[in-house]
């Protein structure tokens, strides 16, 4: 698991990490969650452990875009796990969903392929 220390102000509710071993991007915190459905299901995470899913909804999530303008984006059937010390971001998923991941440096980019 990766941690952060909190420098810049950041709660580690604010905080993304790009995972690629995750099926789905998951949240520790349903602030901002909509379309929220309560489900009783489990999540294994990296080291074994099985952790509780309480929640899933849609997310607005703003992005920079190449031009450096925010673009939002809605991430869905976001899986809410309280015991989540920061966010997941699937990119496995999103790579399925028809992103294409390039990295530059320590800058990762997801561009959205045409069909």
């Amino acid at each position: 698991m990766v941690g952060f220390e909190d420098k810049e102000g950041f709660k580690n509710s604010e905080l993304w990490v790009g995972d690629t071993g995750t099926t789905c991007h998951m949240v520790c915190n349903d602030k901002n969650l909509y379309d929220v459905i309560l489900v009783n299901d489990k999540v294994i995470v990296g080291d074994g452990r099985s952790l509780s899913v309480k929640k899933m909804g849609n997310l607005k999530v703003n992005f920079k875009n190449e031009d450096k303008n925010i673009s939002t984006v809605v991430l869905e059937n976001i899986k809410f796990v309280p015991s989540l010390k920061l966010n997941l971001f699937s990119l496995a998923l999103s790579m399925k969903k028809g992103w294409k991941l390039e990295s530059k440096g320590t800058t990762l980019t997801f561009i959205k392929m045409r069909n």
